[in-house]
């Protein structure tokens, strides 16, 4: 196996999470990339497939080599191990999996009982479409469905043309990032409950979560938000080499001015007050585009990332390879002769650490024997929250990491928004943009 200098280094780092076996029978996207994300971290993952195979290794694109990089993707550093449900002989090795195991990664519709008296201790995680109650319970998901109902989709898209489908299998993704959340948390209350829990995740309501700006708009003050509106103050140039984005909040008019050397219209009675800046989009960012057309579209995005602006390139797939800052950050890692993409969280004592690409079908059989584990006994006591006792300080803004502590307090954490008075956190500012009180 190839590794980058950064895989190296870690070699002979502890794995955060060594001490776990988890069988993955899953068969989704959501169910895949949560059993995938303990793979990376040292967790022991089994993937257990019927005589067929994961549905998911027929999923397009496939690579020159002919297979399929999402399962490639989503299956990277497990085992795999062939067992039809079905017959006497799979079901004995797949009931001897489960025994053994602390996490077990269900496909929609599996009783989970059955699953919880083959093992108290084990934390069952189900991702599905839609629940397994409510009146969609039994309706198809594919990605496009969840985008649509989240509200995201008619967010997207010209203000005169149809809502835009978003890119990739993102609300899939979010829900096996929610599913691992949850799995991980319930291994930690499972050392006071004495026992596992059952984790449900529903990729609609993972969906429906990232929306959350536009919803909990018309829920806090009814504003109805028209295609036409200017959701959050931003639009897109054409450089030289390429497309950026731009985010004219008020706040940062002048230093926008200022980075493009467009000082001239700073007080432009079309632009100069927000309001009327909003009226007049077009006109502005056909000014700027005149400014920056002949410009790289790096230089323009450091000249404004210098001034604090929000701006950014949308950078071609072919691009991505030679990004600035994913190689100053050694992203990139190779496996099995093939780059990969790097992690999508890092420890830093205990990092991810690839051992092994996907795996051919059955490649583990008869390889694998884990004691089966057995639930303690709990300790009498009241049950609190998973995180309960723990106290975060959040120092944040804006929104990855104020999402962050929301998360680790929803699961009982203490956790505080910490700000200064001359560093308010910058969704405070934009008030006027969103049409908040």
């Amino acid at each position: 196996m190839q590794t980058n200098s950064r895989s190296a280094q870690a070699g002979d780092a502890p794995r955060a999470l060594g001490h776990l076996r988890v069988v993955d029978f899953s068969d989704t996207l959501g169910g895949q990339y949560c059993a995938r994300l303990f793979a990376d971290f040292g967790a022991e993952v089994v993937l257990v497939e019927g005589s067929d195979g994961s549905s998911i290794r027929q999923l397009a694109p496939r690579s020159i080599q002919g297979d399929s990089l999402q399962f490639f993707h989503l299956n990277t550093g497990k085992r795999s191990v062939s067992a039809d449900l079905k017959s006497a002989d799979g079901q004995t090795r797949f009931e001897a999996l489960v025994r053994g195991a602390d996490v077990v990664v269900m496909p929609p519709g599996f009783d989970a009982a059955t699953l919880g008296a083959l093992n108290s201790a084990a934390i069952l995680v189900v991702v599905s479409n839609f629940g397994d109650d409510g009146p969609l319970a039994d309706w198809q998901g594919p990605e496009i469905v969840l985008q649509a109902l989240s509200g995201m989709m008619f967010s997207n898209g010209g203000g005169k043309g149809e809502p835009l489908y978003g890119v990739a299998n993102r609300a899939s993704m979010a829900a096996g990032i929610a599913a691992y959340i949850g799995a991980t948390t319930a291994l930690f209350a499972r050392q006071e409950l004495g026992r596992g829990q059952i984790v449900r995740v529903d990729s609609a309501e993972a969906a429906a979560a990232m929306c959350f700006p536009y919803v909990m708009q018309h829920i806090y003050n009814g504003h109805q938000r028209a295609r036409t509106d200017q959701a959050v103050s931003s639009g897109q140039v054409l450089c030289r080499d390429g497309w950026v984005c731009i985010w004219i909040y008020d706040f940062r008019w002048n230093a926008v001015l200022t980075a493009l050397g467009l000082a001239e219209i700073e007080h432009d009675p079309r632009f100069a007050k927000p309001a009327e800046r909003r009226k007049n989009w077009g006109e502005l960012f056909a000014i700027i585009q005149a400014k920056i057309a002949d410009r790289a579209a790096e230089d323009v995005v450091e000249a404004l990332q210098q001034a604090q602006v929000i701006a950014a390139k949308a950078y071609r797939p072919s691009e991505l390879r030679e990004n600035g800052h994913l190689k100053a950050r050694d992203y990139w890692e190779e496996v099995d002769g093939r780059t990969i993409l790097g992690p999508a969280l890092r420890l830093y004592q205990t990092p991810r650490r690839i051992s092994r690409g996907a795996p051919a079908m059955g490649e583990a059989n008869g390889q694998i024997s884990w004691p089966a584990k057995t639930a303690a006994m709990a300790n009498g006591g009241e049950v609190h929250a998973p995180l309960s006792g723990i106290r975060v300080v959040e120092l944040t803004t804006a929104w990855a990491g104020p999402m962050s502590g929301r998360v680790l307090a929803f699961m009982g954490a203490e956790s505080i928004h910490v700000e200064s008075p001359n560093r308010v956190n910058s969704w405070r500012l934009n008030h006027e943009t969103l049409h908040f009180p």
